[in-house]
């Protein structure tokens, strides 16, 4: 059973229905890198009808169905008139507040750890109606432990975010936790890989037959690159590797064109004097497909080698994609460890020819009517197993 909270007062308890505290068609929905949101109407019987302020009225949603679960906070965000004079109510996530307050015109030079403590710091700063926030768990990092961001223009604290971490190379998801012991609500940031050590699996299995709802597997190899020539930061003037122009060839047979690397820092020097590397799962399953890319604050031709291996082979798996619907098999028995965003939940379908851990990427719950929740879990995360690799070689 859900409870619904709005500024600590009771707004929708299934127990306090002839009080009228209740709200119709509650809908929970929670994604990776979102805000998250929620949904309903209320009716002008609750005695908080015309209590609910758009930006001002703080929303808690709790269960005590399942052990496991977690709690989740947001505010209103706009009132639309309904049928009957129903209210119906939109709300967002907590890491809504973020798009509250500015940050920069900036320039950056350190951590991501760091970025984010700038940022949430900046935020707390000017946050006067929001959830006070505190760096939490961070395990994305960098080759170098070093990057550098910068914006001419300001944006809000959310915008950075997604453009200079999560939405960067870096890649990563931002998840909201709250510790109910201190009330604080940490943000977290996570590589969710295979060597995160905050990566979680839950112990329910999503199996065909008993909660397994539908799949689906995707390869979308339009845009793939097997074969990546990486290029590291620009050479000054004053770099002995630097060249005031491109080599000149003679324009005799045999020479009339000359490689030149822009001066740019290249792999050459780790790599055989070759400025490439390829992945030959990728090369076996689609053959040679040259690309390239730029990694300006790279200065190692070691740390842009790392990168470059780790960019092309999450790129490669990420072009294919499994998505199933599945049924949370908690709301059925509390006892059974709820599934939560960000989990990963071992997946069985012998018709299928599946058994992988895949990624929850999104839940929708249907808070008063628990039997059409689903939740969704996507692969193409670097997470897929030897199995799936084996099928990808064989597509």
């Amino acid at each position: 059973m859900y409870r619904i909270y709005a500024d600590g007062v009771v707004l929708h308890n299934p127990l306090l229905s002839q009080e009228g505290r209740i709200v119709i068609s509650p809908i929970l929905t929670e994604a990776l890198n979102t805000h998250g949101t929620l949904q309903f109407s209320v009716a002008p019987t609750n005695p908080l009808y015309d209590a609910l302020e758009p930006r001002n009225t703080k929303i808690k949603v709790v269960s005590d169905t399942n052990v496991n679960n977690k709690p989740w906070f947001g505010r209103v965000m706009s009132i639309e008139n309904g049928w009957n004079n129903t209210k119906v109510v939109y709300c967002e996530g907590e890491l809504g507040c973020l798009n509250d307050s500015i940050f920069g015109p900036f320039g950056f030079k350190g951590s991501p750890e760091e970025l984010l403590a700038d940022v949430i710091y900046k935020y707390n700063q000017s946050n006067t109606n929001g959830y006070p926030l505190v760096v939490g768990n961070v395990s994305v990092t960098d080759p170098n432990n070093l990057i550098v961001r910068s914006s001419n223009l300001p944006a809000t604290c959310w915008e950075v975010l997604d453009g200079k971490l999560f939405g960067s190379s870096l890649g990563g998801y931002i998840l909201p936790r709250y510790d109910k012991a201190t009330d604080t609500h940490y943000v977290d940031y996570l590589a969710l890989d295979e060597n995160d050590q905050y990566a979680h699996t839950v112990s329910q299995v999503i199996k065909f037959g008993r909660n397994l709802l539908d799949f689906s597997q995707a390869v979308h190899a339009e845009d793939v690159i097997t074969v990546l020539v990486p290029y590291g930061a620009q050479f000054k003037p004053e770099d002995p590797e630097y060249e005031e122009e491109a080599p000149e060839p003679t324009g005799d047979p045999g020479d009339t064109i000359r490689e030149w690397d822009g001066n740019r820092l290249t792999i050459r020097s780790v790599n055989n004097d070759k400025n490439w590397i390829e992945n030959a799962d990728g090369v076996a399953a689609w053959g040679r497909i040259v690309g390239w890319r730029v990694w300006d604050n790279v200065t190692v031709a070691s740390n842009l080698k790392s990168k470059a291996q780790a960019w092309l082979a999450g790129q490669i798996w990420s072009s294919i994609t499994l998505e199933l619907s599945a049924v949370d098999l908690a709301f059925v028995d509390g006892d059974i460890e709820q599934i939560q965003v960000g989990d990963y939940v071992r997946c069985q379908s012998e018709p299928h020819g599946l058994n992988v851990l895949l990624l929850c990427t999104r839940k929708e719950t249907h808070l008063t009517e628990l039997e059409n929740s689903v939740i969704i879990l996507g692969a193409g995360l670097k997470t897929i197993t030897d199995l799936m690799k084996q099928e990808v070689a064989d597509l």
